[in-house]
């Protein structure tokens, strides 16, 4: 989203996510990428 966009559209200038509901919408559009956590 632009910025200010997110405030406009829902009224809040900040989203909170679940972590496992975001991991899985970055696996997800990572799929070509090897998905590692607790690595460096």
């Amino acid at each position: 989203m632009r910025r200010g966009a997110f405030r406009h559209q829902f009224g809040a200038p900040h989203l909170t996510v679940q972590r496992a509901d975001l991991l899985d919408v970055m696996r997800g559009a990572l799929k070509t990428v090897d998905f590692r956590l607790g690595t460096r």
